[in-house]
């Protein structure tokens, strides 16, 4: 398996969702997993050991650097993450690639395992945003 290929127009809230809007750090892609940047604003996540942070929320909307975009933020919610193929049951994280969420099978040597989410369904998707202590 490879990262989860997210189709940004089906990325959704369901009603009430928690969300907040942020400032952008670099690019943000309807989809992507962001984090705190150290200097300001907010930049894509990844699992690289060197690179980790811990994660904020999923942006539900595009954003340009120094744009604003919504991110949806509360755990324990279900969104459509805009993915197809999910299995559900499956836990999900992040992946070594900004922004992106991969299963735990397609995290290698030096990532830092940080728990998205898992899959209710083949499209919808509960969030956890939890980071792990360990590193693989």
């Amino acid at each position: 398996m490879a990262d989860l290929s997210i189709t940004p127009a089906n990325v959704k809230l369901r009603f009430g969702s928690g969300v907040s809007v942020f400032t952008a750090n670099g690019a943000i892609a309807q989809g992507d997993v962001f984090t705190a940047h150290p200097t300001s604003g907010y930049a894509r996540a990844d699992a690289n050991l060197a690179n980790y942070q811990s994660i904020q929320g999923i942006a539900m909307t595009p954003a340009a650097d120094g744009e604003q975009f919504v991110g949806h933020i509360r755990p324990g919610e279900i969104i459509d993450i805009g993915a197809t193929g999910l299995t559900p049951g499956v836990v999900y994280y992040l992946s070594n690639n900004a922004g992106k969420i991969c299963p735990f099978a397609d995290l290698t040597t030096g990532s830092r395992p940080v728990l998205v989410g898992s899959a209710e369904t083949s499209t919808t998707f509960r969030t956890i945003y939890t980071a792990l202590a360990t590193d693989l």
